[in-house]
C-alpha cells in the first residue's frame, strides 16, 4: 500500500507557498486551523512546515492539506503531483528542502523556468538612524534582518556616467555587513539546486517611495570573479516587486496576445513645455520593432494614433500588416471604451507625455480630451479606470518621449505611476526611468516582446532584452523598468 512521501511533501510546501500563506492555509480550512496553535511568533518556515505535516498524519488529513496547496499554487503542485506517495510501506527521514533538488522538469524550456528566489525589502526611512531598514527572505524560508540602507547620494551622481561603479556603490549600500552573507548564500544555493539561476525581487515600500528614483537596475554583482550586472543576465532576472495580499493570476494561455497601442499628442502640448510627438514616425517605430509578430497567431495589435491620425499611405500599410485602426481622440474614455470591446486587450502599449505635479504630489498622464486638447488625468485615476475593464490588462508599458526625468524633487510620472497600477492589480508595468534613443527603443521593444510572447516569463523577458542592449555599450540598458506583483514572473503560457 502507498504512503505518503513527506520528503516530497516538504519540498512542495516549501517551494509553493511562503510562511503567510501556510498561515493563510491553515486559517480558511476548519480541519487545519488547529494547526495554527503549533506555530509560534518568529518561528521559521521549514518548522512551520514540519509542524503542520506531523498533524496532517497523525489527523488523516494530509488529502486536505495538499489539496489546498493545489488551489494556492497550482504550478508547483503539478511539479510534484506524481511524487507524493512512495510505493511501500518505509518512508526514510525527511530531507532538509534546502538539500533536495528541484524536480525534474520535462523539458529544457522547463528547466530553463526554475530559479531560486530571493526577496529583498526596503522599508521607509527610520528617523533615528536616518538609514532604510532592509531584510531579505530566500527561496527556503530563511529570512534576514538588520540591514540598514544609506545612500551616499552624491557619489552616486558623480558615478552617474560610470554604470558599473554605479552599480557596485549600490550592491556595497544595499548588502550591508548583516545582508551580504544572506546573498551569498542564496547564490550558493542557486548554484546547488538551479544551475545558478536567481530570480531577484526588490520591493520598496511605499513609504520609500523616493527611492525607486535610484537606477536599481545598475545593480552589479561578482560572478566568478567578473563584475556583472543582475538585470541584464538570463540567469538573473530582476523586478522591482510589489507585494499584495492576493494570488498570482492564471498565465494567460489564449492567442494571439491582443495589444492596444495609444499615442497622445495633444495639440497644445507645447504649452505643457514639452516637445508634440512625431507620431507617424513612433508608429513605424513601433510596427517596425514588432516586425512579424503583428498578423500572426501570436500577437494582434489594435492601433489608437489619436487626433493627429495617419497618413493614407500609413494606414495602408498597417492595415496590410494586419493591425486594426483605431480613429479619435486618445482620451480616457475612448481607451476605455476600446479596451472593453469585444474580448478586451492583455497589454497597453502608451506612447505620450506626463508630468509630475509638485503642489499636489502626484503624477499625471497628458492624454487628450474629445477636441484633442490636453486632460491631465491624474495617477489615482488612470489607475482605477484602467483597473475596472471587463477584462483586465496583464501588462502595460510606459513609453515617454523626451518627459522622463529621474529626481527625487521632480519625479518621473511613469516609474510615479506604475507602481500605483501594480498595486490595483495590474500583473506587471514597464516603465522608462529616463529618455532612450530611438535606435534603443525599438530594438528593446522588439526583443522584450519577442521573448515574452515565447516564454511568458516577464523578468526573464526584460532582463534578455536589457542584455542585448548591454552587449551593444552605453548606459541605455538600465532605462527600462519593470515593476510587477508575479511572484514567478509568469504572464503568458509558454507558446508551443
Amino acid at each position: 500500500m502507498a504512503t505518503w512521501n513527506t520528503a516530497v511533501i516538504r519540498e512542495l510546501l516549501s517551494r509553493a507557498l511562503d510562511p503567510g500563506e501556510l498561515r493563510t492555509l491553515c486559517f480558511d480550512d476548519p480541519e487545519l486551523r488547529p494547526a495554527l496553535d503549533r506555530f509560534s511568533d518568529g518561528m521559521g518556515k521549514d518548522r512551520m512546515i514540519q509542524r503542520l505535516i506531523e498533524y496532517c498524519a497523525r489527523r488523516e488529513l494530509m488529502d486536505t492539506l495538499l489539496q489546498r496547496v493545489q488551489e494556492m499554487n497550482p504550478r508547483q503542485y503539478a511539479n510534484y503531483a506524481g511524487r507524493l506517495h512512495r510505493a511501500g510501506p518505509g518512508d526514510p527521514s525527511p530531507i532538509p528542502p534546502e538539500a533536495t533538488a528541484p524536480p525534474v522538469p520535462e523539458s529544457e524550456e522547463e528547466a530553463s523556468e526554475s530559479y531560486f528566489d530571493v526577496q529583498i525589502r526596503i522599508q521607509g526611512l527610520d528617523a533615528a538612524t536616518r538609514a532604510y531598514p532592509v531584510e531579505i527572505r530566500l527561496a527556503n524560508g530563511s529570512h534576514f534582518e538588520g540591514g540598514a540602507l544609506r545612500l551616499d547620494r552624491d557619489l552616486l551622481a558623480a558615478s552617474e556616467q560610470d554604470p558599473q561603479r554605479y552599480g557596485h556603490l549600490l550592491f556595497e549600500a544595499l548588502f550591508d555587513s548583516p545582508l551580504l552573507g544572506a546573498y551569498h548564500q542564496a547564490v550558493a544555493y542557486a548554484d546547488l539546486q538551479c544551475e545558478g539561476r536567481l530570480r531577484i525581487r526588490l520591493w520598496i515600500d511605499h513609504a520609500a517611495a523616493e527611492l525607486h528614483a535610484v537606477v536599481w537596475e545598475r545593480i552589479h554583482h561578482s560572478v566568478q570573479g567578473m563584475s556583472l550586472p543582475v538585470a541584464a543576465a538570463a540567469k538573473t532576472p530582476f523586478s522591482r516587486y510589489i507585494g499584495l495580499q492576493a494570488r498570482d493570476p492564471a498565465p494567460i494561455a489564449e492567442r494571439p496576445i491582443r495589444m492596444l497601442f495609444v499615442v497622445s499628442n495633444p495639440s497644445d502640448i507645447g504649452g505643457e513645455g514639452v516637445a508634440p510627438l512625431e507620431v507617424e514616425q513612433e508608429i513605424e517605430t513601433l510596427a517596425d520593432a514588432l516586425g512579424d509578430l503583428n498578423g500572426t497567431d501570436m500577437l494582434r495589435v489594435t492601433c489608437m494614433p489619436g487626433r493627429s491620425g495617419v497618413s493614407d499611405s500609413l494606414r495602408q500599410r498597417l492595415e496590410r500588416e494586419g493591425y486594426q485602426l483605431r480613429d479619435g481622440a486618445a482620451s480616457m474614455d475612448h481607451i476605455l471604451k476600446t479596451l472593453s470591446q469585444d474580448d478586451g486587450c492583455h497589454v497597453l502599449h502608451f506612447l505620450g507625455h506626463g508630468q509630475f505635479n509638485p503642489r499636489w504630489q502626484r503624477a499625471e498622464l497628458l492624454l487628450e480630451d474629445g477636441q484633442g486638447q490636453t486632460a491631465h488625468v491624474t495617477d489615482d485615476r488612470v489607475a482605477a479606470l484602467l483597473t475596472s475593464t471587463d477584462s483586465p490588462l496583464s501588462l502595460i508599458f510606459l513609453a515617454a518621449c523626451k518627459s522622463a526625468r529621474r529626481s527625487e524633487a521632480n519625479p518621473n510620472p511613469f516609474v510615479g505611476l506604475a507602481p500605483k497600477l501594480v498595486q490595483v492589480g495590474v500583473p506587471a508595468v514597464v516603465a522608462m526611468q529616463d529618455t532612450i534613443p530611438m535606435p534603443t527603443a525599438r530594438r528593446l521593444t522588439r526583443e522584450f516582446y519577442r521573448y515574452l510572447l515565447a516564454h511568458g516569463v516577464v523578468d526573464r523577458a526584460m532582463n534578455q532584452a536589457r542584455l542585448l542592449l548591454f552587449q551593444s555599450g552605453g548606459a541605455d540598458w538600465a532605462t527600462p523598468v519593470l515593476f510587477t506583483r508575479l511572484k514567478e514572473g509568469r504572464l503568458f503560457a509558454a507558446s508551443r
